[in-house]
């Protein structure tokens, strides 16, 4: 009894996959931009113990999102909720990107699969 109301509970919560954006369509993105120095190559662990230091930009989402699975690849594009940050892979220029600006981001969402990248989601800007 007690386990199907906590199902009950957890489908209320989480939103429609209809409502989700997905990985295989445009998406628009809305947020403010913030600017990391993260760990590089080669461990992308630490910047003390001789990682280089790379910088990303994130989108601080202004409402959080939700992905949908990918159903040919489940694996490698899982279902993803509550997302509030996602890195920004950015097309040439990035110097005009300003901490706190608000940037709207429009591209192609991708899981995360390399040590660069810093977000569970990603979007490829286009524009």
């Amino acid at each position: 009894m007690i386990a199907r109301a906590a199902l009950a509970l957890a489908l209320l919560a989480t939103p429609a996959a209809a409502e989700c954006l997905r990985y295989d369509a445009p998406a628009e993105l809305d947020g403010r931009i913030h600017r990391r120095i993260v760990p590089g190559p080669p461990n992308y662990e630490s910047l003390t113990q001789g990682d280089r230091a790379e910088t990303i930009f994130v989108l601080e989402l202004a409402q959080p999102i939700c992905v949908a699975a990918d159903p040919r690849d489940p694996v490698g594009s899982p279902a993803v909720a509550q997302v509030r940050r996602v890195q920004l892979v950015l097309p040439g220029e990035r110097r005009r990107l300003r901490e706190g600006q608000r940037f709207r981001a429009a591209g192609r969402l991708f899981h995360a699969h390399a040590g660069h990248h810093r977000t569970d989601i990603l979007i490829e800007v286009s524009r």
